[in-house]
């Protein structure tokens, strides 16, 4: 006899279980789970004669159709994602280095504040370069706008790296002295 999971291994779907084997031949107590509910089991004479009909090669023909037709809208989806995310434009301002570094630092303590740390402009430079990209990043461009707007759908990881790469790379081409700084934080972030 088999289970649902066998079955499943063996190509089914639970649509096609639902469908071919309304009724199980068998149900026992769950042996590994005891408050779950019971198994159902097949006999396997049973299975080989189903498979073997033409309704459920049929089935197995539609059901694949369908998963090939789920894979292209998939791409067709994950495509478009990219396409927009092509698009997006992150207007980075151009800001006197003192006034940057200024507001990094006020950014990064308001962040902070609870943690008890502090930044000032007398900070270790590699310091002062990440919270200075990470300010760029986060308060004066639209990053977190598109990140959200991306949320939950379909390839929103590569759309996500595309967001996060454009918006460094239009800081370090603002800001050449930033540029290493922005390399590292996507290296980091992706272990490239």
């Amino acid at each position: 006899m088999l289970n649902k999971s066998k079955l499943l291994k063996r190509g089914w779907t639970n649509t096609m279980i639902n469908k071919f084997l309304p009724v199980a031949d068998e149900q026992r107590r769950n042996s590994l789970y005891k408050n779950a509910a019971p198994m159902s089991l097949y006999l396997v004479e049973r299975i080989l004669e189903i498979e073997s009909s033409q309704a459920f090669k049929d089935e197995i023909v539609r059901t694949e159709r369908r998963k090939q037709a789920a894979k292209r809208a998939t791409s067709t989806k994950e495509r478009d994602l990219l396409a927009e995310v092509d698009k997006l434009n992150f207007d980075i301002p151009v800001l006197d280095k003192s006034l940057l570094i200024k507001l990094a630092c006020d950014n990064y303590d308001g962040i902070h504040y609870y943690k008890g740390k502090h930044a000032n402009p007398d900070a270790d430079p590699e310091f002062l370069d990440r919270i200075i990209v990470n300010y760029l990043r986060h308060v004066e461009s639209k990053y977190e706008e598109a990140l959200g707007a991306n949320k939950g759908k379909v390839g929103v990881d590569d759309a996500r790296f595309h967001i996060r790469k454009k918006v460094y790379d239009a800081i370090g081409e603002l800001y050449p002295w930033l540029k290493d700084q922005c390399a590292t934080q996507l290296k980091t972030r992706y272990k490239l």
